[in-house]
């Protein structure tokens, strides 16, 4: 829930601020989409991929979970994947909603989180 989490929120709210820029440098024919969406996407996944490779060791250890390299493997490798499914799900919602209400719905998870 917390790697889903931050993945996608992080996208929601970064997605709909850079896009007024985006389309203006688009337009301009400074660059293509696809190279620009490829760039951040290369940008994004070492540190997706540190993140969560730090925080699965550390909860694979913590929880005292039996230490075998397969098991282990396969649940970092399931936390890699929803990590990166999450992020682009996130673009995705970012796409479709405006910087308001990406803030509304971080605000709406913070209470969430909070109570």
């Amino acid at each position: 829930m917390f790697l889903m989490f931050t993945a996608l929120s992080s996208m929601i709210i970064t997605y709909p601020l850079e896009f007024e820029i985006t389309r203006r440098e688009h337009f301009n024919r400074w660059f293509s989409l696809k190279a620009y969406y490829l760039a951040t996407m290369v940008a994004d996944i070492p540190v997706q991929l540190l993140c969560t490779v730090i925080y699965c060791v550390t909860v694979y250890f913590i929880s005292k979970q039996p230490l075998e390299l397969d098991r282990f493997a396969m649940f970092l490798l399931i936390c890699v994947f929803l990590t990166l499914y999450s992020q682009g799900m996130g673009v995705l919602v970012g796409m479709i909603l405006d910087v308001k209400v990406g803030n509304i719905y971080r605000e709406m998870s913070n209470q969430s989180i909070l109570k």
